[in-house]
């Protein structure tokens, strides 16, 4: 197995809220406010992945210790072979949406502007603040298939849209702990997410809706128009994804057209940590 190219082993990071975020990792203090906790992550050389989170979760702290902007109060942060703050070149990969600099550009320019130095540099690994928010998500996975490739490349985001239309694995930070990793699938499945199918059944089946609703993981079953055949169409909401091998088996006892699951999103799964 390679070995990982960026590693996070146990970091943790903080501020002293008598000094505010100036003072973030300068020191160890008995009263610091922890803005990462016990985050632990490894990367491999040529990995794409989606850092998000909503606000305040520590995308951005996670980014600029990555860069060796900052150190952390506790752990070890290792970025190909070395501590990102003894590594320079790490510094040059960093872009960031809210410090791109001030000029007459607009701020797409500007980012446009900074992430063409990064790419240019010899930073080891490509770190997105917020940039594609700016530059949108298509744009990101241009970059991504082409000047990003064989290199390690984080997005961060807060926009749960941008998220999901990247098609990255996701790191999900909560509450300043790096809570899920995966796909969006696994990550739902992890935390026990609701689960939407359709079903386009032929005629109308009492005797099925019966059964549906008598399911034990069935919370809701209805019935939605549809002008596509001459049948109906079931909308099942189900209490998790584990459920859905026995309601497989429910719903082909009946004449099934077509069965469809509805992809579960990001804004889901952050309710269910709420």
């Amino acid at each position: 197995m390679d070995s990982a190219f960026v590693e996070f082993r146990h970091v943790y990071a903080g501020y002293s809220p008598a000094k505010g975020m100036s003072a973030l990792f300068s020191s160890k203090q008995s009263d610091s406010n922890m803005v990462l906790n016990d985050v632990s992550l490894s990367l491999h050389a040529k990995d794409h992945i989606v850092l998000f989170g909503p606000s305040a979760s520590g995308k951005s702290t996670l980014l600029r210790l990555m860069c060796g902007a900052h150190i952390p109060h506790e752990g070890t942060i290792i970025v190909n072979g070395k501590k990102p703050e003894a590594n320079p070149s790490a510094k040059l990969g960093y872009v960031s949406a809210e410090h791109a600099g001030k000029s007459s550009c607009s701020t797409s320019e500007r980012v446009r502007k900074e992430l063409g130095r990064a790419v240019s540099s010899d930073a080891p690994v490509i770190l997105l603040d917020d940039v594609a928010d700016v530059l949108g998500a298509g744009e990101i996975k241009k970059l991504s298939a082409t000047v990003f490739a064989g290199r390690c490349a984080i997005i961060a985001t807060r926009n749960v849209d941008i998220a999901e239309r990247l098609e990255l694995p996701i790191y999900l930070l909560h509450k300043s702990s790096l809570a899920h990793t995966g796909t969006r699938e696994s990550i739902a499945h992890d935390t026990g997410v609701a689960r939407i199918v359709d079903a386009w059944v032929e005629g109308l089946r009492y005797d099925l809706l019966r059964k549906l609703r008598a399911h034990p993981g069935v919370l809701e079953v209805r019935l939605l128009p549809t002008d596509q055949f001459d049948g109906n169409r079931i909308r099942i909401t189900l209490r998790n994804s584990r459920y859905l091998p026995s309601l497989y088996d429910v719903v082909s006892q009946a004449s099934l057209v077509r069965i469809e699951e509805l992809p579960p999103s990001l804004s889901d799964i952050l309710a269910t940590l709420s």
